[in-house]
């Protein structure tokens, strides 16, 4: 999640995706989509996390 945290802030949340995440995180993108099935799901788990 910090990866994603880190490529939200630097490149601002419309231009991730979660296949970008899923390359800084270096975790497969079926993973990623496992546990997020959209950006959307990414950030609201990121925002309540904070």
């Amino acid at each position: 999640m910090d990866s994603a945290v880190a490529l939200i802030v630097s490149r601002g949340l419309s231009s991730c995706t979660l296949e970008v995440v899923a390359l800084e995180a270096h975790i497969s993108k079926p993973l990623t989509y496992r546990y997020f099935p959209k950006l959307a799901d990414l950030f609201k788990a990121l925002v309540e996390r904070e």
